[in-house]
């Protein structure tokens, strides 16, 4: 499915971004959304893409950080290192029979199983459960 709508009051990136860390060069005036589907069990995910008019083309538009967003950008990829490291820290401490079920849900293709299965067993925050999951998911052959 694809839609096409005008951009709201706020962009994508504006709600999820720190204002005074990006500005965009060219205000996007509509939002395409295509829905892609990855595979036989149907799941879905969402391609937003913020573009705008100009001279008969339509092109896409982006925020342009500045130092401060570029500061942003670098935290979050930090961050984003040190809950990958605990994830693996928390797959090496997997013992069974809790890790042989997680396995056994990941091989069925059954992801969000596997994550509900984890949280229930440990009392993980979401978060730090998809991680793991994701982290032991080649591990059960995927």
């Amino acid at each position: 499915m694809t839609d096409i709508k005008p951009a709201e009051s706020k962009t994508l990136v504006e709600a999820l971004l720190p204002a005074d860390g990006f500005r965009y060069p060219v205000r996007p005036t509509h939002i395409i959304q295509v829905n892609f589907e990855t595979n036989s069990d149907t799941s879905v995910y969402d391609l937003m893409l913020e573009v705008a008019p100009d001279h008969g083309s339509w092109y896409w538009v982006g925020p342009c950080p500045n130092a401060k967003g570029m500061e942003f950008v670098q935290q979050q990829i930090r961050e984003g290192e040190r809950q990958r490291a605990e994830a693996r820290k928390r797959v090496a401490e997997l013992k069974d029979p809790l890790l042989s079920e997680l396995k056994q849900l990941l091989h069925a293709n059954d992801k969000i199983g596997a994550v509900e299965r984890y949280r229930k067993e440990t009392g993980a925050d979401l978060t730090t459960a998809v991680q793991v999951i994701n982290e032991l998911e080649p591990a059960a052959g995927h």
